[in-house]
C-alpha cells in the first residue's frame, strides 16, 4: 500500500513517524520540482506500508499549477509506474 501526504500540514506523514525536518523529498517536490517519484517513496515502519509525504510547499501547490496545462492530470501521469507496484494508493488530502 501507498499512502501519499498531499496536505501542507504532512499530518499523515507525522502519523507514520516522520519527524518534521525530514519530510523532503516530499509530494511538492514531484509535484511542483519534477523530482522523481520512486525516489519520493520511502518506507514506513508499519509493514506494507509507503509513503510520500507531505510538506509546507504544498500550501502553494494550487497557485504554482494554476497556469500548467493540464494540471489536473499532474498527480494522475505521476503515478502511472507506481500504480503497477502497488494493490492500493490512498490519497491524504487537505481538508
Amino acid at each position: 500500500m501507498l499512502l501519499i501526504d498531499l496536505d501542507s500540514q504532512a499530518s499523515a506523514s507525522l502519523w507514520c513517524g516522520v519527524q518534521r525536518g525530514c519530510l523532503r523529498p516530499s509530494s511538492a517536490s514531484m509535484l511542483l520540482n519534477e523530482f522523481p517519484v520512486q525516489q519520493a517513496i520511502r518506507p514506513t515502519s508499519v509493514p506494507h506500508l509507503d509513503l510520500i509525504t507531505g510538506s509546507i510547499e504544498l500550501a502553494n501547490a494550487d497557485l504554482v499549477l494554476c497556469d500548467v496545462k493540464g494540471r489536473e492530470l499532474t498527480l494522475k501521469r505521476l503515478l502511472r509506474e507506481p500504480r503497477s507496484r502497488y494493490d492500493l494508493i490512498i490519497l491524504d488530502c487537505p481538508h
